[in-house]
């Protein structure tokens, strides 16, 4: 049987999404985020972190939405890279059971961002695809 998992669940705009917890190194706010010309929509720019930059996305905008207004993000972990997630907001951790989680096994354009979906107090709650996510970073920027 396979152990139950913990995730940080986030808000954007309306809606809320979840990360792995072993994909979170640290959550920062009061941040002040810098523009960078010629990226895709979606790449909001950089911020620094003890004079660390972390590249910044915007799921929502990702997803199909307006950019988001906030000053709080979450910042990956990750060894290849220095990553950060735009949220407006921390909503809770939860443990779920693999029981709770969905798996997309063929994603289409409207979840091509997700490994799966979580099912937390009856509502379902997309799980991000980190590596997904960056893979579409790569591809944008190589093509902007």
């Amino acid at each position: 049987m396979e152990p139950n998992k913990k995730y940080l669940l986030f808000r954007v705009g309306e809606v809320n999404y979840a990360v792995s917890t072993a994909d979170v190194r640290e959550i920062v706010t009061g941040i002040s985020l810098y523009t960078v010309p010629f990226v895709p929509r979606w790449i909001r720019g950089v911020l620094n972190r003890h004079g660390e930059p972390y590249t910044v996305l915007d799921i929502g905008v990702l997803a199909g939405g307006e950019p988001l207004q906030a000053d709080s993000c979450i910042l990956l972990n990750r060894a290849d890279d220095q990553i950060a997630v735009l949220i407006q907001s921390v909503v809770e951790f939860v443990e779920a059971d693999p029981l709770d989680m969905h798996r997309i096994s063929s994603p289409d354009e409207e979840t091509a961002w997700f490994s799966g979906s979580l099912a937390v107090d009856g509502r379902e709650v997309m799980i991000l695809d980190i590596d997904r996510i960056l893979g579409k970073m790569a591809d944008d920027v190589r093509t902007a």
